[in-house]
């Protein structure tokens, strides 16, 4: 399911996105669907992988705004990293 929402995200352009909504851009879903698969494979006990999505997450982060949005997925990432430092 991750892997396909990650093509199926990989697929969309920008146009396709501001056709649904003038303010939706793509780069900005990246950092978000990392750090759900990131939080799934830690609650599945894969930290490695969690590990790896939440690496993705921080690297697609830049594309953010300084907008509510954009500091709830800062502040999951943080969250997601923090309780994955406890699990180790």
């Amino acid at each position: 399911m991750g892997r396909a929402a990650l093509a199926a995200a990989g697929e969309v352009t920008a146009e396709r996105a501001r056709a649904v909504h003038a303010s939706l851009e793509v780069a900005g879903f990246h950092p978000s669907l990392h750090l759900n698969l990131a939080d799934v494979h830690r609650r599945l006990g894969h930290d490695e992988e969690a590990r790896r999505h939440l690496a993705l997450a921080g690297d697609h982060a830049g594309a953010l705004r300084d907008d509510g949005y954009g500091r709830m997925i800062r502040s999951g990432i943080a969250r997601c990293a923090a309780r994955l430092d406890g699990a180790s």
